[in-house]
């Protein structure tokens, strides 16, 4: 083997998950979302890299539970470090469990996540999200989009070169 991570590819999380630090990444394959379904927890440090038009979906009972630390942020980043590469993180549950705390979000926002949603690098549709402590840059579309039906709870973070805005409605 000569290529360093763990490959996902057509992959649905319909079990509760954790993702552990491994000390190589976590990549999604091309065109295709990775559906999560059950709770999915990522350790500190974790990174997750997508391949052009890739992306991570949360919905039905699915949760997203990613909390870094400043020493070892949990990373979601395109293959390539260029705006809009991935699709982004699409939350649609009626869970209040939702946490991001020390991640970076970039280089996202190539198309939506489900359709017809607007691009960008996490796309909250319903339920709660509490991001925090975290770094969103190098999206297309807006950083975060918050639907009518959704709650974001939001502090502490930075926000750099989302082309249509930082947390848009």
């Amino acid at each position: 083997n000569d290529r360093d991570f763990i490959l996902f590819y057509s992959a649905t999380v319909d079990g509760a998950t954790t993702l552990t630090n491994t000390n190589v990444p976590y990549r999604i394959e091309g065109n295709v979302v990775l559906n999560v379904t059950s709770p999915l927890t990522l350790d500190e440090g974790v990174e997750l890299v997508f391949e052009e038009n890739a992306g991570l979906g949360v919905y039905d009972n699915g949760t997203l539970n990613a909390i870094g630390s400043a020493s070892s942020p949990i990373i979601f980043r395109g293959a390539e470090d260029l705006n809009g590469y991935w699709r982004g993180i699409h939350t649609e549950t009626s869970s209040s469990d939702n946490v991001l705390d020390q991640v970076e979000i970039k280089n996202a926002g190539s198309t939506y996540v489900y359709c017809c949603n607007a691009p960008a690098g996490l796309f909250i549709k319903s339920g709660t999200m509490t991001v925090k402590n975290s770094e969103i840059s190098k999206n297309d579309g807006c950083g975060i989009v918050v639907r009518s039906s959704a709650t974001l709870t939001e502090s502490n973070n930075s926000f750099a070169n989302n082309t249509d805005g930082n947390v848009c409605n």
